[in-house]
């Protein structure tokens, strides 16, 4: 699943304004691995990409989990191949993001979009929050 980051075209219209950094594939490169932790590491926290806790599972599924040791907190990991198939691409001023692997795109994609025949509810979390985008800059400016 490649997805365009939402609000990317803002970051993208002020980068156009600075200077050849944004060019840079160094930069370009710390871009793709800052963002692709930030997903991570919020994701794994429980937060979409609106930086909202993530909708609870149900109490079937959450019994479910108790029985088997793992957790309830909803941080789309289970075994923790999704997240870590997540990596990013950077080429000529551009970064995307994207999972490695077709069973690892469908996860990721069931459950940002949600699978409504299965009742998984859309759990939005590839994309980045205001704070993510903020930080992206910081870094873009810092360079």
């Amino acid at each position: 699943m490649g997805v365009r980051v939402k609000g990317a075209d803002k970051i993208k219209a002020k980068l156009a304004k600075m200077s050849d950094k944004y060019n840079d594939p160094k930069l370009t490169q710390k871009m793709g691995i800052l963002a692709v932790q930030m997903v991570a590491e919020r994701t794994q926290d429980g937060k979409d990409m609106h930086d909202r806790k993530f909708k609870s599972y149900t109490s079937a599924y959450s019994n479910k989990r108790t029985k088997t040791g793992r957790g309830t907190k909803v941080d789309l990991t289970d075994k923790g191949n999704m997240l870590a198939a997540m990596t990013y691409r950077s080429k000529k001023g551009s970064v995307v993001i994207f999972f490695r692997g077709a069973d690892e795109n469908l996860k990721a994609h069931g459950h940002h979009n949600g699978i409504s025949k299965h009742g998984v509810p859309a759990r939005p979390f590839f994309g980045l929050t205001k704070g993510e985008e903020s930080r992206i800059m910081k870094l873009i400016k810092d360079s």
